[in-house]
């Protein structure tokens, strides 16, 4: 009776996984053939697994460790996040050099390390999930602990994802403020 439901959370899951793939793509390698075979190679991954992981029975993909079309499905989720976090980590580093040098923007600078900071809590709460799956396919009991923790990194990522997008003026002084304070003081 929950079959339906499950795999309709799941195809939606997948779609926005997918989506952060071919985001990555199109903001950090937009014009490399290689990234673009790395976002067909994450859908296949999550097609795979979800598909896979059906076909034994785990509608729902809640036992990695008798269902090992998890491991696909949770490959293809955790490679969009680790290449945000990666491409964001080597842009920001250019990015700051320039700062250094007193060239570029520092609230450009900023988003780019914010955008690192979110690849890492995604990463860290693709780490924890599975954590928390093998656990439950071992107990049958979901840990609040690391519920609460998946909640938190979830929010931290979102959060981060607002200031990104969405910097209050606050916030945009604050950042200015700072680099006037560090040229002052060098």
């Amino acid at each position: 009776m929950l079959a339906p439901f499950a795999n309709a959370s799941r195809i939606s899951w997948q779609t926005g996984t997918a989506t952060m793939a071919l985001f990555a793509k199109k903001t950090f390698r937009k014009s490399d053939p290689r990234a673009t075979w790395l976002v067909v190679g994450v859908a296949g991954l999550l097609l795979g697994g979800g598909i896979g992981s059906v076909w034994v029975g785990d509608y729902g993909g809640d036992y990695p460790l008798s269902n090992p079309w998890w491991w696909l499905e949770w490959a293809g989720s955790v490679i969009p996040v680790l290449w945000i976090a990666l491409e964001a980590f080597v842009y920001y580093v250019k990015v700051r050099q320039r700062r250094w040098l007193g060239e570029g923007d520092a609230l450009l600078c900023n988003r780019i390390g914010l955008w690192c900071l979110v690849g890492i809590c995604w990463v860290v709460v693709e780490c924890v999930a599975a954590a928390q799956y093998i656990i439950y396919e071992i107990t049958t009991q979901w840990l609040a602990s690391l519920s609460l923790t998946l909640a938190l990194l979830e929010l931290s990522g979102v959060g981060l994802v607002w200031l990104v997008f969405y910097p209050p003026a606050v916030y945009r002084r604050w950042i200015n403020r700072a680099v006037i304070h560090h040229a002052r003081a060098a």
